[in-house]
């Protein structure tokens, strides 16, 4: 096996093993983050309620620092998210390169 094709490998197997721990986590819902994501939530679903109840310019600022604060939230996680990922990208292909070299001296 090629050095080329063996990096190619290692990364495809990583990348299907993150795919599947992927799957596993579902994060996504048919509600949205607004009502999901539990940072802030009461503060969030009061801002919502209160414009929805009553709209107004100072209900649709709060609602709108609300989802800021929200998206900011969600950026920073999948900024980690992405990270982790690269981390187990680079120790996966590190030692699935690595797999075979290893000689035993006995």
């Amino acid at each position: 096996m090629t050095k080329s094709f063996k990096i190619f490998l290692s990364i495809v197997v990583v990348s299907v093993f993150e795919l599947f721990c992927l799957m596993r986590w579902d994060d996504f819902s048919m509600h949205g983050p607004v009502r999901d994501l539990s940072y802030r939530r009461d503060e969030r679903i009061a801002a919502v309620i209160a414009y929805h109840e009553h709209p107004s310019s100072l209900t649709k600022a709060a609602l709108d620092a609300e989802l800021v604060l929200m998206n900011k939230r969600l950026k920073i996680r999948m900024e980690f998210v992405l990270g982790v990922l690269f981390v187990i990208d680079g120790v996966g292909v590190y030692y699935l390169i690595k797999y075979g070299r290893n000689k035993t001296v006995a």
